[in-house]
């Protein structure tokens, strides 16, 4: 178990689901998950159902993880570009604080301590990387 979040494999008829109880610092993940489902139904996985009261997560399996599929770096390539065009997209939705948080976290482990860089230098290395794929 990990301290933002539990989740659990759910074997249904058809294929594996996939339960996602988050924390309280994670609050905001199954209403931003759930929107970006909808908008962007190729590149995150399909939600189900969301309990935003709860915390709650219900969604479809997204997929062979790409570790399995010996982690072929043209893979990456692929998809990198793709999920950077989500972010972009997402930096002028209504949603876009609690997007931006989101692509706050994925600078570092989930902590202030990115690695010795602050958050405003982690920022300006995503701003940075985003305009260049623009």
């Amino acid at each position: 178990m990990r301290p933002w979040a539990t989740v659990a494999r759910v074997p249904v008829a058809g294929g594996d689901l996939w339960f996602k109880a988050c924390a309280p610092v994670q609050a905001f993940e199954p209403h931003l998950t759930a929107g970006l489902s909808a908008r962007w139904p190729d590149r995150v996985a399909e939600v189900l159902a969301e309990d935003g009261d709860r915390s709650w997560l219900l969604m479809r399996d997204a997929g062979t993880p790409l570790v399995r599929l010996a982690n072929d770096p043209a893979l990456w390539l692929r998809a990198l570009p793709r999920y950077a065009e989500l972010q972009l997209h997402g930096r002028g939705a209504p949603n876009a604080p609690i997007a931006s948080a989101a692509i706050w976290r994925t600078c570092g482990d989930g902590t202030d301590d990115f690695g010795g860089a602050s958050r405003g230098s982690c920022l300006s290395r995503l701003d940075s990387v985003a305009r260049r794929l623009e």
